[in-house]
């Protein structure tokens, strides 16, 4: 798989319900463009190395070389960019963004940043408890929440899962952060409409019961939301991410489940938090009467006749 395209183990068995690569080609084209790449493979309490050279030309074979250090297991990829291709090969801690999102993404993973460049050091750890609870706090700490608690629910099936988390601000533009096996769809998807529109429904239902909402008028939606789908394919090797940047889902399952999640897991959330719930309604209601007086008046229709 270090010099072999589309060789991952995503490509067979149930290795997709998980994965989150883009092309299958991954390492292979990172040892394409290094001078240089290390691999070291802890298992078994045996310390394996193999080293590759000039873009992907092995040094020699996978050997054993020892036990393996302090008990650990695992693989370790070390590479050099090659000079000869990139005109600048050097780091910037600043893009390590996405190992904070990873850890957002999956609940209680521990991802450990290091820099031991001179000048450069720095050490930095990513772990939250709360997923993507917490991603939706870290999201709403430069705003103002209408409440502290966010909205969490949950739901699986036999071959896909949701995560939902919510929370509502003072402001009018919504934010909206979707994923499907840790990837973001930026351009949204099918799991995005389905909340869209469950959301609506439960606000919608909500404010009739108080005799706020007597028409199908549709409430405003203002809301903070981030999710993450085990398997959002429906099988294990079929996907059905719209282009190959995975930037939008396609998958009408995922809609179905997102969908049904929402409307119910949602409604009973707001039916347990009656304050939240509340101001919830109030906020939908202040943004529905903004965009009124915004909307421009239409003029009396006439015709004219000439002769």
């Amino acid at each position: 798989m270090l010099t072999v395209l589309h060789a991952g183990g995503k490509f067979g068995g149930s290795g997709y319900k998980v994965s989150g690569g883009l092309h299958g080609v991954g390492i292979s084209v990172v040892n394409a463009l290094s001078s240089k790449l290390l691999l070291e493979i802890d298992r078994g309490g045996n310390h394996f190395e193999m080293s590759f050279e000039d873009g992907g030309r092995p040094t020699g074979p996978l050997k054993q070389v020892g036990p393996a250090r302090q008990g650990r297991t695992g693989t370790t990829v070390t590479f050099w960019p090659d000079a000869s291709i990139f005109d600048e090969v050097e780091f910037r801690a600043q893009t390590i963004e996405r190992l904070q999102m990873m850890a957002f993404l999956q609940r209680g993973l521990e991802i450990r940043f290091v820099d031991e460049r001179p000048d450069h050091e720095q050490k930095v750890v990513f772990r939250y408890t709360g997923g993507i609870e917490d991603f939706v706090r870290h999201l709403n700490e430069s705003k103002e929440p209408l409440f502290k608690k966010v909205a969490y629910f949950e739901q699986a099936e036999e071959t896909q899962e949701v995560e939902v988390a919510l929370q509502w601000n003072s402001g009018y533009y919504e934010s909206l952060h979707s994923f499907a096996n840790g990837i973001a769809t930026t351009e949204g998807g099918m799991h995005e409409e389905g909340l869209r529109k469950a959301l609506t429904n439960v606000v919608n239902r909500y404010a009739r019961t108080r005799n706020v909402l007597r028409n199908p008028t549709p409430i405003s939606r203002v809301a903070t939301f981030a999710r993450d789908s085990q398997d959002p394919f429906g099988t294990a090797t079929r996907t059905q991410f719209e282009g190959q940047t995975k930037a939008k889902l396609g998958n009408v399952s995922i809609r179905s489940l997102v969908e049904r999640t929402t409307n119910e897991k949602l409604a009973e959330w707001i039916d347990e938090n009656p304050k939240e719930a509340n101001q919830i309604l109030q906020k939908a209601l202040l943004a529905q009467r903004a965009r009124a007086r915004r909307a421009p008046r239409q003029r009396p229709h006439s015709t004219q006749v000439s002769t």
